[in-house]
């Protein structure tokens, strides 16, 4: 499965990327918003790795690994995903500090959302968001994304964005 923006491919995450991913997945800044925190070990970003082909193995949907167009290098992560089974499809997108200030994220989110939308045939996607985390915040509101509530995961509080089907363009 691959999804493909102007500047970027959006490859469905597998094994193979473990390494590639270990590179996002441990680097403090960007996943200081996390709920899980950064991965410490290559084996952790393994583990979180079989977690994401597990998704898309049980729901035929997941998150994907973002590479650049032309370099071809990991400039990226995102993709769509139940935090919870059953529960609410949430949207994630880390963009690689070397490409902060470019406009990816919302080239990937809008790609993710079109999917999501058009393909999957979702009602609803929602982004549950760190209270602290600015820029995720005013991309989900740039994307069109509304605030409904703030919740409580695993013990802290995100602040729930909501965009329903009829309210994507």
């Amino acid at each position: 499965m691959q999804l493909e923006t102007k500047r970027t491919f959006l490859k469905r995450v597998q094994l193979k990327d473990t390494e590639k991913l270990f590179k996002i997945f441990s680097d403090e800044e960007l996943t200081r918003y996390f709920v899980s925190g950064k991965d410490e070990t290559i084996e952790q970003t393994g583990r979180r790795v079989k977690k994401i082909v597990s998704h898309w193995e049980n729901n035929r949907f997941g998150d994907f690994i973002v590479l650049n167009k032309s370099s071809l290098k990991t400039v990226g992560f995102g993709g769509l995903h139940y935090k919870i089974k059953g529960g609410n499809i949430n949207i994630s997108y880390i963009v690689d500090k070397a490409y902060w200030g470019q406009g990816l994220g919302y080239e990937i989110a809008q790609a993710l959302l079109k999917y999501g939308f058009n393909t999957l045939r979702l009602n609803k996607i929602v982004a549950e968001i760190d209270p602290k985390n600015i820029s995720s915040i005013k991309l989900a509101e740039k994307c069109g994304f509304e605030y409904n509530r703030t919740i409580e995961y695993k013990g802290i509080e995100r602040l729930e964005y909501i965009m329903l089907n009829p309210e994507f363009d």
